[in-house]
């Protein structure tokens, strides 16, 4: 179970979009998924018109229940080491926001 998120905005560089795209999907996901203390990651893009200077893309990170710290702590040092593979269609702007749950899904 998972209540902790990290959300991530971004937006790739001027015709970058798909590189962008294939190394989030195909690289960054997984690596960032198999640190300890995630469960999985997910990439969406916005659906609708984005405003100007607004992000385009966003990444959901779902966290081990319990185990946030211990996540913040693996990104933290896999981003310092090195050892996640990045990418250079990275635009500017990004924003990462960790999120805790507040209250239980609703479902019909």
């Amino acid at each position: 179970m998972a209540n902790h998120r990290l959300i991530v905005f971004t937006n790739p560089k001027e015709g970058r979009e798909q590189d962008f795209r294939d190394w989030y999907v195909n690289t960054h996901l997984a690596e960032v998924s198999n640190l300890d203390g995630f469960i999985s990651g997910q990439l969406y893009t916005l659906a609708t018109p984005v405003a100007e200077g607004g992000h385009r893309h966003m990444a959901v990170y779902e966290i081990e229940e319990g185990r946030l710290g211990e996540a913040q702590q693996a990104l933290g040092g896999a981003l310092k080491g090195g050892t996640l593979n990045m990418t250079d269609a990275f635009g500017p702007g990004q924003a990462a926001l960790w999120w805790q749950e507040e209250a239980p899904a609703v479902t019909r």
